[in-house]
Parts: C-alpha cells; sequence; structure tokens
C-alpha cells in the first residue's frame, strides 16, 4: 500500500510538473514580427488645408526629392513658419509601378486653415479623399508588399483606383525602423 501511495505521489508530482512546464510555455509572449500590414478599410478622409512643397520625380529618385523637401520643410517648422497640424502626408498623382517612369510628389503637413506658404512652399486644399487605406507598422521596406495587398484589395471590391496616393506618417523614428506606423491611402471611385 505505502509503495502504491509513492508511485502515486510521484505520478502526481510528475503530472503537475508537466502542467507547469505547459503553462510557462503558453504564459511565454509570441514573437514580435518586425513589421505588421493590416486589412484594407475603406473611408472617406476629410478635406483639409496642407502645405508642401513639390518635386517631378521616379520611383527610382524618390528618396532624393523627399530628402530635399523634407529638411526644409523641418527647417521651417522648428523656426515657427507654420503649425502643423497632423503628420506628414506625402501625396503622389500618376505612380504606375514603373521605377523609371515619372510622376508627380507633393510633401507636406496638415496646417490650420489660412496658413500661408513660404520660401517656395505653397498651400492648397487637399480635398475630402474617398480611399482605400492599408496601415503598415515597420520599416518602409515592407511598402512594396503592402501596396500590393492594398491594390489587390482594391480590386477584389471591384473598386477603381484614380491615379492618386497619398501616405501619412502617423508615427516615424526613420526609414529602417521597426516602429513607425504609416497609412497608405489610395484614392477610388
Amino acid at each position: 500500500m505505502r509503495n502504491t501511495l509513492i508511485v502515486a505521489g510521484v505520478a502526481l508530482i510528475l503530472v503537475f510538473a508537466a502542467h507547469s512546464a505547459e503553462s510557462q510555455d503558453q504564459a511565454k509572449p509570441a514573437a514580435v514580427a518586425d513589421y505588421l500590414i493590416g486589412q484594407m478599410h475603406v473611408q472617406t478622409l476629410p478635406e483639409t488645408t496642407y502645405l508642401y512643397g513639390s518635386a517631378k520625380t521616379t520611383l527610382a529618385e524618390l528618396s532624393k526629392a523627399v530628402n530635399t523637401i523634407m529638411p526644409a520643410l523641418m527647417e521651417g517648422l522648428a523656426g515657427g513658419k507654420f503649425i502643423q497640424k497632423g503628420p506628414a502626408v506625402f501625396v503622389y498623382q500618376g505612380v504606375m509601378g514603373d521605377q523609371q517612369a515619372p510622376f508627380d510628389l507633393e510633401v507636406g503637413f496638415p496646417v490650420p486653415d489660412g496658413a500661408k506658404g513660404f520660401d517656395g512652399f505653397k498651400t492648397r486644399k487637399l480635398k475630402a479623399f474617398r480611399c482605400a487605406t492599408i496601415l503598415v507598422t515597420g520599416s518602409t521596406a515592407h511598402f512594396g508588399e503592402a501596396y500590393q495587398k492594398l491594390f489587390a484589395g482594391i480590386g477584389q471590391a471591384g473598386h477603381r483606383p484614380t491615379g492618386e496616393t497619398r501616405e501619412a506618417y502617423l508615427y516615424w523614428e526613420g526609414p529602417e525602423s521597426p516602429n513607425n506606423v504609416t497609412q497608405i491611402q489610395a484614392g477610388i471611385n
């Protein structure tokens, strides 16, 4: 009888130990991905006043254009030449995916109504924008995948792209940061 109790006690200890180890494995957080691409969402973004610089560029030369416009904008912001009302927004007109095909780019910020341009920067109204959006958390290296997912979703939902695309940089640390949060917005009919 005593041996049976010892065996039963050891078996119970082994069962509890196995259960405890299993519980600890389940309690460990999942590995954190270095990026995340959300689901497509259709929305209409409101009209806003936009302060911007512009360039004719290509996808191959995009970073060069951005690196010319953005530092001057940030200098104006730091110098009190304008008040930012929202995150940086890039507006693309006519991007076709060809690395060498030229398109129009605007880089700027939403600003209060009545804001004035300065040093070659202009203001205009960004009209209300009916668009399909997708959120990207992570580096810009994953934007191609996000655009593919967004435009596939647009086609599957029966929408037609208008040719205008925007990127709103909701949180930004730098091109390689896994912490960036960007909303890609593709105009739709």
